[in-house]
Formats: C-alpha cells, sequence, structure tokens
C-alpha cells in the first residue's frame, strides 16, 4: 500500500494539516486538541498506513535516533558485539552507524561526521579514549578501553576480569599462577596481576614473565613450569594463541597438565588444545547494558554481570 501524505490525512479526518502535524508527532495534548479528534486523526493515519517524515521528525523533536559506533577490528569481540548491539538499538528505536579508521579515513574525521550527523550517542570498541569530545556528544560516549583511565562510560575492567581468572585458577586447586604479557603493552595488567594475587596471596616470588616484542613465547612458559606453576595467565588471546601454537608442535606432556587462560578472549580459541579459558565482556548483557543507559535507564547493575568465562 502507497504511503499516504500528511495533507490526505488532514483532509480525511477533516482537520488542518497543523492540527494533524501535532497529533502525529505526539503535541496534541501539548497544544489542547480535543481527544477524540486525536483518535480520529490516529484512526486515518493507521487506515492509510501513514509514515511519519523521518527529516521532519528529526526536525520536530531534535532526535536523530541514531547511535555512532567507532570499531576497532582488532577487537576479537568486536563483530559479536556490534551484532548483538544492532539487535538491541533496532529494538529501542535507534539505528547503528559505524565507522572503521583507516589509513584513508582517521578516527577524528570519522568522529567528526558522527557529530554533524547529530548522532545521539557514541560507543568506541577498542582502546581510544573519547574525553575530549564527550561535550559534543549529547548522551556520553560509552567505550571498552583499556588501562586503568578515566575513560567515559563502560570500559574494561581488568582488575576485575584478573579476579575473574584468579578464583576459577582457585577453584581448580590451581595456586601457583604465572603471568605472561609484553614488556612494552601490558605493564598495566601486571600491575593488576600483582596486586590481585602476588600481594593479596603473600607470594614471596612472583611468577610472572614479560616479554621483548618479537621474543617466543615459549622461554616463558618454559620458564614458569620450571619454577613450579600449575596455572598460567596470558595478557591477551593473541599472546594465548601463539601458546597454544607452540604447545601442539612441542607435545611436552607435562605442559599439557597446566591451565591456560587469558584476559580477553577470541572465538579461535574455543576448540585449542590444551584447552584455554578466557574471560571478557557477556556481548548479550553489554549491549542490553548499553542500550539501557542510551535510553536514560541508569539504574545500577553490578560490573561483573557484564563479564563471561569463555569458552
Amino acid at each position: 500500500m502507497r504511503r499516504a501524505s500528511l495533507r490526505a490525512i488532514a483532509e480525511t479526518a477533516g482537520v488542518s494539516r497543523t492540527t494533524a502535524s501535532f497529533v502525529l508527532n505526539g503535541k496534541g495534548d501539548q497544544f489542547k486538541i480535543n481527544k477524540e479528534t486525536q483518535a480520529r486523526i490516529l484512526e486515518v493515519a493507521q487506515s492509510l498506513n501513514y509514515k511519519p517524515s523521518f527529516l521532519a521528525q528529526t526536525l520536530s523533536t531534535g532526535k536523530t535516533k541514531t547511535i555512532g559506533v567507532l570499531l576497532d577490528p582488532s577487537v576479537p569481540i568486536t563483530s559479536t558485539l556490534l551484532s548483538e548491539l544492532v539487535k538491541e538499538l533496532q529494538d529501542a528505536g535507534f539505528r547503528v552507524l559505524p565507522g572503521i579508521p583507516s589509513s584513508s579515513c582517521t578516527i577524528d574525521s570519522i568522529i567528526d561526521d558522527f557529530i554533524q550527523r547529530q548522532v545521539e550517542a557514541l560507543i568506541s570498541i577498542g582502546t581510544q579514549n573519547l574525553t575530549d569530545i564527550e561535550q559534543e556528544i549529547p548522551i556520553s560516549s560509552f567505550v571498552i578501553s583499556a588501562g586503568r583511565g578515566a575513560t567515559p562510560g563502560l570500559r574494561y575492567d581488568y582488575t576485575l576480569m584478573m579476579q575473574l581468572l584468579v578464583h576459577r585458577n582457585l577453584q581448580k586447586h590451581r595456586k601457583a599462577m604465572g603471568f605472561v604479557g609484553y614488556k612494552d603493552t601490558d605493564g598495566d595488567i601486571l600491575d593488576i596481576y600483582n596486586e590481585e594475587y602476588t600481594e593479596r596471596f603473600g607470594i614471596a616470588n612472583p611468577y610472572y614473565c614479560l616479554l621483548e616484542k618479537g621474543e617466543a613465547v615459549e622461554k616463558a612458559i618454559t620458564s614458569l613450569v620450571d619454577r613450579g606453576v600449575n596455572a598460567i595467565m596470558f595478557a591477551s588471546p593473541a599472546l594465548a594463541g601463539d601458546a597454544v601454537r607452540w604447545l601442539q608442535s612441542s607435545r611436552i606432556a607435562s605442559f599439557e597438565s597446566i591451565e591456560y587462560s587469558c584476559i580477553g578472549w577470541d572465538p579461535k580459541l574455543s576448540y585449542s588444545f590444551p584447552v584455554v579459558h578466557g574471560v571478557d565482556l557477556d556481548p548479550v548483557k553489554y549491549a542490553t547494558k548499553i542500550t539501557k543507559l542510551i535510553k536514560g535507564e541508569r539504574e545500577h547493575e553490578s560490573g561483573e554481570s557484564l563479564f563471561r568465562i569463555y569458552p
């Protein structure tokens, strides 16, 4: 059925276009339009398959119902989280406008475009700190970011993630927990490892190894196993993946009995051997939380509810 115009609605209902417009935009009570008249206009609009103009609604309400999403494809959880966000936001009446930085399209240019298009919120899946543009977006930015800085919105809580891994290892009776990361990128996570494991449990000689970029992960694994660890936590899924590939080629039985886990998650690890567990955001719960915040429903929820152990 062909969509009816505002003029056709007004003529069929026997009212002016202005009156019809007020009612169709939800302003009938504001302009004291008779309830019976409002009901008649809405009934006519439904019977004629009337759909309001998106542009007209935007000019009238000042709301674009559009959410900008800045994507970092290198973050393994990106595709799953984006899929869940799109479903949740669509159900809430929003549309998602994605942006992926590249050599020809910088983060700044994407954000400028989002601002010009008057997005109602900006979600960043990656490590971008968006504090400087927070005032230019009508609703605060929601960020999945690394580090422990004061980034606005929701972010990776590495302290909680480490706590979950430590707790899981203890449940498995693995008390000697090693940590492997890189010197130039994972010092922050090492600090949390020391706070939540080494210092908390009074470990005299910390079981950790920070590698130089390009240094083989087997060096760290061998060193930690020689020191008697029965669990090893990696700073990232990528590092855990490197470890699995080496372990599969080495086929050292004693190494296969170690409990392996990592901060973050990559679906590629789901069927790895030896088995690797990871802790990361739950895409469904995170998407629901983001949608509620955008809609202004800011009830308190514990951070732990947003994370889960994989696979």
